[in-house]
């Protein structure tokens, strides 16, 4: 996940990152960082990634998942993810 900031978001903020199942269950544990953005005078933006592994993570059931991302207490962007069944190969 990719954050842009610019000169109006300077300061202290807090971002909530859950992966959510169909029944509202955040499946990841507890992702909380806090970001200080300071910008220098010749820069327009500042971006800040955030990585999260969900190599061999095992979901239960198959269906709709959203990734949820939240800014200052606040939901910011909503990532669809859809589980299916996969056949084994023949």
């Amino acid at each position: 996940i990719r954050v842009l900031f610019d000169d109006g978001d300077e300061g202290r903020h807090t971002f909530d990152i859950k992966l959510i199942d169909n029944d509202g269950r955040n499946l990841l544990p507890r992702i909380e960082p806090v970001i200080d953005v300071k910008l220098e005078p010749e820069m327009f933006f500042r971006s800040q990634n955030f990585v999260i592994n969900l190599q061999g993570m095992k979901f239960e059931r198959v269906g709709q998942y959203s990734i949820d991302v939240a800014y200052d207490g606040k939901i910011v962007s909503r990532v669809p993810l859809q589980v299916i069944a996969m056949k084994p190969p023949a």
